[in-house]
């Protein structure tokens, strides 16, 4: 006999079950290029994440803006020396 009624675990209490978390596929070529620019990319993704409160779009400088601390580049010493970065598609995974 066909069960018709569902059961009782069934994993859906009142809300959906999140997406499982993935890490991205790193290969054994990008690794070694990911930790070299490693400042780079913590410094591009606090930017993409914490960088909108922070915008000055008017030119009058009317709206009080807030000081994002992640935002500032000394934090990531990116910009301290003249260090070429290599920012091929195959180097670095932007996760935006």
């Amino acid at each position: 006999m066909q069960r018709i009624f569902r059961l009782y675990h069934d994993e859906f209490f009142g809300s959906r079950k999140p997406p499982e978390f993935v890490l991205p596929d790193c290969t054994s070529s990008i690794s070694p290029c990911r930790a070299e620019n490693a400042a780079l990319l913590r410094h591009v993704d606090s930017v993409s994440t914490r960088g909108h409160p922070a915008v000055r779009i008017d030119r009058l400088d009317l709206i009080q803006h807030e000081q994002v601390a992640a935002l500032d580049h000394r934090r990531y010493q990116v910009f301290e020396d003249q260090k070429i970065y290599n920012v091929n598609g195959n180097c670095l995974y932007w996760s935006i």
